[in-house]
């Protein structure tokens, strides 16, 4: 059986709570048997995850520490002398505020776990940081493509030289509407030909028309989603709020989103009185903002260029509420009169324009029920016909499947070592080595600690990952409280044994990688060092599959001794050099680690000299240690 095409998804940001259409994206590739994987050059900006996200297959690569993203020449793959060049190259030509050395950084970090997985292809959102770096990729091998949506290419990158050098580079471009692949046409005129319009689609089972009969009792109820930004024209509808307010004409909004803007909305709002009528929500998950569209009488967004030239080109959210059988009331501004037909499908205003906003809203609040329902209908009609997420989906993968490289055979990861820290002390460092070079065994560290160039060189090669950043971590938590209670009950069980302070450091850490297993299908979970011990256990207590625990400890072990002999018996193999625990639980030291954990010296009469450790020895027993790994089953 072929194995299934496989596209890395590579962001500046991810996940970001208003780019819900990228999760659609991916969600229907995954359904039309599309590997994904994501990475994303720095973490998300809040904790904040949608719920439908437990739906997505693919795991999420966050960058590493800055020792390995900044490291050395010496110790990098052979492509990243290209990298370098072409850095240099586009410094001269675009200049230093494009930031070229740091993107060929990320680019030839994420290149090695690219590799490493097989990934066939690269697509990018946005033509913007990460567009840039996946042009470095194209020096490690991988072809890419990205979808260019307004803000992004019309004023944040602020560079049309650039902008024309992605778009050359890329095998192809996706434009999200007619309106922008003409401005990126007109921008880029020798690659016009590979602008491909798909619109963003949305999954339209989501959103179900309610036939119950159309409401007619006031006030009408509004609903608005955006970040809380200026082309979002927040304040435009809200002075048309207040507007027709002031007479017999009444409207309930609610605002759902956040951003810079929120306290000066909020200022405005009680200024003008309207706290009764008009409420900001904040960030809502997808299932309350689909729940708000089904309560609704019209969806509302008064879209406007803003002081530097940016503008929505055409927003997921209007295509939701038409899907959702809601009439819309706009702008006609860019991509949106290519779904709002004024009239048809709902109505449209001059942008910026607070009374003809208001007009528009008092068409739609005096005209009669019947006639909003029929201007919703044949919006869902509209948007079921044009952005059925699966349709885009499939046009996707036509153009993925085109220009994908050929796939490489990728070696399945028998085990995962944990450690705490990556460190280059003598014992530790041989013991990594071994574990780098065996093929099947990945390891992933919490932090990096004093490495040697060897370290550095594997933690560049993509066989080491770490822990992402603090807020991906605590994502995870947030979201499972089933595995919360669990963890708590846990925490119970072990009593004083474990520090609470540390249990939940290691709990998050621990809903983390479980999170992560299971979108993998991995054996064996090894905890290179008692400090991890509490982490594997747990992770093994969380997951849903069987999986195969073992524990190397060290003398004087850092986890107290009586929560070891708790942990360890759920442990199918332990190599212990701590003597009296070795004695309690009847184990051994197998990888001999007694013998190299403490400096040797010799005297030659009043002179110590510190004696090279015996390291051979030593090495070989890991060897067949990391053999009895991946050679056994759980």
């Amino acid at each position: 059986m072929p194995e299934p095409l496989h596209v890395a998804y590579l962001y500046s940001r991810y996940p970001v709570v208003s780019q819900t259409f990228c999760d659609s994206e991916m969600m229907a590739l995954e359904a039309m048997d599309v590997k994904v994987t994501i990475g994303s050059l720095n973490a998300p900006p809040d904790s904040f995850r949608h719920e439908r996200l437990d739906r997505l297959k693919a795991n999420v690569l966050y960058p590493a520490p800055p020792e390995v993203m900044t490291a050395p020449d010496g110790v990098r793959p052979p492509f990243w002398q290209k990298m370098k060049a072409l850095a240099a190259d586009h410094e001269q030509r675009f200049g230093a505020d494009t930031k070229p050395l740091t993107r060929a950084q990320n680019a030839c970090y994420f290149a090695t776990h690219f590799q490493r997985l097989g990934v066939q292809h690269v697509h990018v959102h946005f033509a913007n940081r990460a567009t840039h770096t996946a042009l470095f990729l194209k020096e490690a091998g991988f072809t890419y493509s990205f979808t260019a949506h307004a803000q992004d290419f019309m004023v944040d990158l602020d560079n049309d030289d650039l902008l024309r050098e992605m778009v050359s580079g890329a095998e192809f471009v996706v434009a999200v509407s007619d309106y922008s692949r003409e401005l990126l046409a007109k921008t880029c005129p020798d690659s016009a030909d590979k602008i491909h319009r798909i619109y963003n689609g949305i999954a339209l089972s989501d959103f179900k028309r309610d036939d119950a009969p159309a409401k007619v009792e006031q006030p009408l109820q509004l609903v608005s989603v955006g970040r809380l930004i200026e082309f979002k024209g927040f304040q435009i509808l809200i002075d048309a709020i207040a507007t027709l307010n002031t007479s017999s004409t009444v409207f309930q909004l609610k605002i759902v989103g956040d951003g810079p803007l929120r306290q000066r909305l909020q200022s405005q709002i009680d200024s003008l009185q309207l706290g009764e009528c008009v409420t900001l929500c904040g960030v809502c998950s997808q299932d309350q903002v689909r729940a708000l569209l089904a309560s609704a009488d019209a969806f509302v967004l008064a879209c406007l260029v803003d002081g530097k030239g940016a503008s929505d080109v055409l927003p997921t959210v209007i295509t939701e509420a038409m899907a959702a059988g809601l009439p819309v009331v706009s702008t006609c501004i860019a991509g949106v009169p290519e779904m709002v037909a004024h009239g048809e499908t709902g109505l449209l205003a001059e942008p910026g324009n607070v009374e003809a906003f208001a007009d528009a809203l008092r068409e739609l609040a005096t005209g009669t029920a019947d006639w909003r329902r029929q201007l919703g209908a044949a919006g869902s009609v509209k948007a079921r016909a044009q952005f059925d997420q699966m349709a885009s989906a499939r046009d996707l993968r036509q153009l993925f499947a085109a220009v994908a490289g050929e796939p490489t055979p990728v070696r399945a990861v028998r085990a995962l070592v944990v450690m705490s820290e990556f460190s280059g002390q003598p014992a530790s460092s041989a013991e990594c080595v071994i574990y780098a070079e065996a093929g099947g065994v990945e390891m992933i560290a919490a932090r990096m600690g004093k490495s040697s160039e060897e370290l550095l060189r594997f933690a560049s090669s993509g066989v080491l990952q770490f822990f992402p950043d603090g807020v991906v971590v605590e994502s995870i938590w947030r979201s499972r409280s089933d595995w919360r209670a669990r963890l708590d009950d846990l925490r119970r069980e072990l009593g004083t044994s474990v520090d609470g302070e540390d249990f939940y450091l290691q709990a998050r850490r621990a809903a983390w990688l479980a999170n992560a297993l299971s979108k993998q299908e991995l054996p064996h979970l090894h905890a290179f060092r008692s400090d991890t011990v509490l982490l594997v256990w747990l992770a093994g207590q969380l997951c849903e599959r069987p999986l195969r625990l073992s524990a190397v400890i060290e003398p004087r072990p850092a986890l107290q001794r009586s929560a070891l002999k708790k942990l360890l018996r759920d442990f199918a193999m332990v190599s212990i050099a701590d003597e009296r625990l070795a004695a309690d639980l009847n184990a051994a030291d197998e990888i001999s680690l007694a013998t190299v954990s403490e400096p040797q010296h010799r005297h030659i009469g009043p002179i110590k000299i510190r004696q090279p450790l015996p390291l051979e020895p030593f090495r070989t027993a890991v060897r067949q240690w990391v053999e009895r790994i991946i050679t056994t089953n759980p």
